[in-house]
């Protein structure tokens, strides 16, 4: 389970992360987050009525490598189609049109912020452990 203790109620929250396998969209996503508001921090992913929490899937970081993982908090929701969670794409990739879209309407809005955390994953469990 991931907590965001990002003190930003009634915010929507977009959490990408990048990582020697590509780079996906964590929130919002059918896979981890359908809803992307902070209604009461801290957040908590994967949120229950997603695939991953009725699944019982957290988190697994399946490589060795850097993750780097890019939030930004907005006042108000962005008007992206491929930001409403959909089943044929449980994480939506973050590609260079994407980042694009998103970069010029966030340029219309002025009251965002940006976080970002990265580490190194340096050993890996086995499943059974």
């Amino acid at each position: 389970m991931m907590q965001i203790d990002l003190k930003y109620p009634q915010y929507q929250l977009l959490l990408f992360n990048r990582s020697e396998t590509g780079t996906v969209l964590y929130c919002p996503s059918y896979g981890y987050a359908p809803k992307p508001i902070i209604e009461k921090p801290p957040l908590l992913l994967p949120q229950k009525d997603s695939w991953a929490g009725e699944t019982k899937q957290n988190f697994l970081f399946k490589d060795k490598g850097q993750e780097e993982f890019l939030g930004i908090v907005l006042a108000k929701p962005l008007n992206l189609p491929w930001l409403i969670p959909q089943r044929q794409e449980a994480l939506p990739e973050w590609n260079g049109e994407r980042i694009k879209e998103l970069f010029e309407q966030l340029e219309t809005q002025n009251n965002w912020q940006v976080f970002y955390q990265s580490f190194e994953v340096v050993e890996l469990k086995p499943a059974n452990a």
